[in-house]
């Protein structure tokens, strides 16, 4: 017997979908009035007196986190590799209020490591109350730039694992206190940027994953706040990268080529870390910071080729000169001759080769015709 139904999935395409999009609008609104209703009318977490852990303290928004709880009146657990750089941040903790301070040496990227920071903080304080997963390291190099991928399997050691397993020997610290996880993800989640994919790969696995925690037991008796900054001041920002050998370098010109016109815009950190430890004192499920990175999360979703040729194009415009977007528009409108701009980009090659001191020889008959 012929079956002349059409294929199932059909039909559930023909019914889920307008049923969904009709029904968006409605579970969007209600959605926003409990988060409003929520925060107008959730208590603050006071941390004062609170077992708090912060992982890469020693710098950067980590360290400035540490500042805001040690305000607050916090018990904290400083953990990092740089034991100098700690201690000065402990010796700032204690001048601005912190009740105690434990410096931890620690690498994230062993988990023996991580299991000692956090059984520090249960040995110094009886237990955990907030963790706060900041550790992480950028990457500055192309994919097909790896000989093998010993550096790859290092980013993702720190930025993913170097966050998941202090969570996880936090667990029953966690549950016991209904505690709460800060988690430092990034807007590189959900933007793409050249040079950098392993490292927004980690983020955007970080994010998911503290995301689908929150459906499981853990994630209903332990608030997760996932923060999502955008270009912030930090020494990732100021030149320190992993190489394509995984080695951890500092190149104080690589942040122009690497971020291009997005570095004017960062933001102090100091106000990124103000902005997370207030987000997570409400218990806010998300903080972003600056706020107007949402709209280019937007642009990711609805309008994913044009971010892909935008972002392209800004951050390899200074490797193609002459050969710009503007320089383009400007042959189109008549402004300019594509013989021109082609001549000014090879001058502009010729005055940089120069400035290297790069520029070929020419031969005997180019001399004599010149």
């Amino acid at each position: 017997m012929v079956n002349l139904l059409p294929p199932m999935h059909w039909i559930t395409d023909l019914v889920v979908v307008p049923i969904g999009l009709i029904a968006l609008p409605l579970v969007a609104t209600g959605s926003a009035v409990c988060r409003t209703v929520s925060w107008m009318f959730t208590r603050r977490v006071k941390p004062r007196g609170k077992a708090i852990v912060i992982t890469g303290a020693s710098s950067g928004i980590g360290e400035h986190i540490a500042y805001e709880y040690a305000k607050a009146g916090g018990k904290l657990i400083l953990a990092a590799r740089r034991v100098d750089n700690l201690n000065a941040v402990a010796d700032a903790c204690r001048e601005k209020g912190a009740m105690e301070v434990e410096v931890v040496a620690a690498d994230v990227a062993k988990e023996d490591d991580c299991q000692k920071i956090i059984q520090t903080a249960v040995d110094k304080y009886g237990g955990v109350d907030i963790l706060v997963n900041n550790a992480g390291v950028l990457q500055s190099f192309e994919f097909e730039q790896l000989k093998d991928l010993k550096a790859a399997r290092q980013l993702m050691d720190i930025d993913f694992f170097g966050n998941v397993w202090p969570t996880y020997y936090a667990i029953p610290h966690l549950t016991k206190s209904r505690g709460q996880v800060i988690v430092n993800s990034s807007m590189a989640a959900f933007l793409p940027h050249p040079r950098q994919a392993f490292y927004n790969a980690a983020k955007a696995a970080l994010f998911k994953f503290y995301d689908d925690l929150r459906t499981e037991p853990f994630g209903r008796s332990v608030a997760i706040t996932i923060a999502t900054p955008g270009v912030i001041s930090s020494e990732l920002t100021e030149g320190k990268f992993v190489n394509e050998t995984g080695e951890c370098v500092w190149d104080e010109g690589r942040p122009e080529v690497h971020f291009g016109p997005m570095l004017s815009s960062r933001i102090k950190t100091e106000v990124a870390a103000k902005g997370i430890v207030a987000g997570a004192s409400k218990r806010q499920r998300y903080v972003v910071v600056p706020a107007y990175f949402n709209i280019f999360a937007l642009y990711r979703f609805f309008a994913p080729g044009a971010t892909d040729n935008v972002l392209h194009r800004i951050m390899y415009r200074s490797e193609r000169p002459g050969k710009s977007l503007t320089g383009r528009l400007a042959c189109k409108l008549g402004l300019r001759s594509s013989a021109g701009s082609s001549e000014a980009g090879e001058g502009e090659e010729t005055a940089a080769a120069a400035a290297e001191g790069t520029v070929p020889e020419t031969s005997g008959e180019e001399k004599k015709e010149a």
